[in-house]
């Protein structure tokens, strides 16, 4: 998938369920305190060795992002 389809997919994630599951935050752009609460919980969002060696992270961290209900 090429960067800019993933970042086409990213804005009509965020145009769709935006409204219903918080605010949207691109990886790049989180805090560091969002990044230890969502640790926390079980989530992360730090690169993963496994899924470059799958092929899953190229562009990373474009067109990627969370959640967070404010």
């Amino acid at each position: 998938m090429s960067l800019e389809t993933k970042l086409q997919i990213e804005r009509k994630v965020i145009d769709v369920v935006g409204e219903l599951y918080g605010t949207y935050h691109p990886i790049k752009k989180v805090e560091l305190e969002d990044k230890n609460w969502l640790k926390s919980i079980g989530i992360s969002i730090e690169r993963d060795p496994t899924l470059d060696a799958a092929g899953f992270n190229d562009d990373y961290p474009a067109g990627r992002g969370v959640f967070i209900d404010e």
